[in-house]
């Protein structure tokens, strides 16, 4: 992205008045949910505009198709075809741009880079993370959270998931409290009528994704919102046993 200019309409398109690229406006706190995207066809927050704000982390995504302009008022977007996903072409954030290409290639960088950001300094960024993996929250250790059917076809269907510091439901359990007798996973999907026994489970990509909270029952919750790496296993008996969650073709 050159400049923060607004985005153009696509000429060549049979309806001319599909933008080719449109933007998200971020405040910075989000700016690890781009980043942690486990590829570029993503939902992300915030509706999307036509206008990029230099205040904020912008997002420039390829439109595809899925939104054209307000046939009234074209600094407004309407849905056009809400089968095609938009695509992260590129970011810019703390004064530079990043591809997607980018994003993908050098996401542990860029999340320890905006750790630092959110977090003041290296030496905080390391303190805390000494702290949380001495709570349980060790990289590639396991998170487990119980999951009901109308979530599990979603996240099938989409092929990620999305997890958010201000959604207070967001909790999940740790290897110790998920292997103790108090585990709150294991007590919701024994609730067969509205969890089938369903269970998925992930490895932490960063411990300073997520906090301990709580003491009864503990459990984890988000540090930062972000998503869910691409590898998810479930398990569809109860804990019993466990296999990856397919990519949608």
């Amino acid at each position: 992205m050159d400049s923060l200019e607004p985005a153009p309409i696509n000429s060549q398109n049979s309806e001319p008045n599909l933008p080719q690229n449109i933007f998200i406006n971020l405040e910075p706190r989000f700016a690890s949910l781009p980043i942690t995207a486990p590829h570029l066809r993503v939902n992300l927050p915030e509706n999307p505009t036509l206008h990029p704000q230099s205040d904020k982390v912008v997002i420039m995504l390829a439109n595809r198709g899925k939104f054209k302009l307000n046939p009234f008022y074209h600094q407004r977007l309407d849905g056009n075809d809400w089968d095609q996903q938009t695509e992260i072409e590129s970011m810019e954030w703390g004064g530079e741009t990043y591809s997607g290409a980018d994003l993908l290639a050098k996401r542990e960088q860029l999340l320890e880079q905006f750790f630092e950001t959110a977090l003041g300094d290296k030496d905080t960024v390391a303190a805390l993370r000494k702290v949380n993996e001495a709570s349980g929250l060790s990289k590639d250790s396991y998170l487990y959270r119980a999951i009901d059917p109308w979530e599990l076809a979603k996240l099938e269907k989409d092929g990620y998931k999305k997890v958010s510091y201000l959604d207070p439901s967001a909790n999940f359990e740790n290897e110790d409290m998920y292997g103790g007798d108090r585990s709150q996973v294991k007590h919701f999907a024994s609730q067969t009528e509205q969890y089938s026994g369903s269970i998925i489970r992930w490895k932490i990509e960063h411990p300073l994704l997520y906090r301990r909270a709580g003491l009864n029952p503990p459990r984890v919750q988000p540090m930062f919102s972000h998503y869910l790496p691409k590898i998810l296993e479930i398990s569809r008996d109860g804990g019993k046993t466990f296999s990856p969650i397919p990519q949608p073709q």
